[in-house]
């Protein structure tokens, strides 16, 4: 948009002040940080304007998601395991709601999903959790449990995405499982 102008035409007695202006932006995927944003008053008799600055520090989180298993899963196998970790690769730690989802092929049917500190959904194959996680850190481990179907295919590959406030793209994992 460039430069916004606001005007006023009525007399503002000494001492006194205009309603406030409120400015609503959206901050871009890149932007960077900090931002400065700066206003000018003039007018109205006055010979020097005034200029005041607000400089805004823009977060940075990358959420980074890693799914492993161990071993080939098989065709009627019960109770099998994925380990899903999130940990934060970005500078700024993160602030509000952490979300995964996870998003299971055909042939495999989920029966568990947990982890300390998640607050896990089953029917969503869904955790969230809103604690601090500072730059380089991980959360502990969530446990997807899933049993595979007599009649499976192979190859699967079971998707996880982790996404946060503040993170301009999610993070996704994609584990190939091979049934022998």
């Amino acid at each position: 948009l460039g430069t916004l102008t606001c005007t006023l035409s009525d007399v503002l007695a000494s001492g006194n002040s205009y309603p406030d202006i409120t400015l609503t932006v959206n901050v871009a995927n890149n932007a960077g940080s900090p931002l400065v944003n700066s206003a000018t008053a003039s007018g109205g008799g006055d010979p020097t304007p005034n200029t005041d600055d607000d400089s805004t520090v823009v977060r940075s989180i990358n959420l980074a998601i890693n799914k492993s298993h161990t071993g080939d899963f098989t065709q009627g196998q019960t109770g099998a395991q994925y380990n899903i970790a999130v940990s934060n690769t970005g500078p700024d730690p993160t602030s509000g709601l952490v979300t995964v989802t996870d998003t299971l092929p055909a042939g495999l049917t989920a029966t568990a999903i947990s982890g300390t500190g998640w607050t896990c959904v089953l029917g969503t194959l869904t955790c969230t959790r809103s604690d601090v996680l500072a730059s380089g850190r991980s959360y502990p481990d969530i446990i997807l449990t899933v049993n595979v179907a007599n009649n499976a295919r192979t190859p699967h590959n079971n998707s996880a995405t982790a996404s946060a406030a503040g993170q301009p793209t999610p993070a996704t994992h994609d584990q190939p499982t091979i049934e022998p």
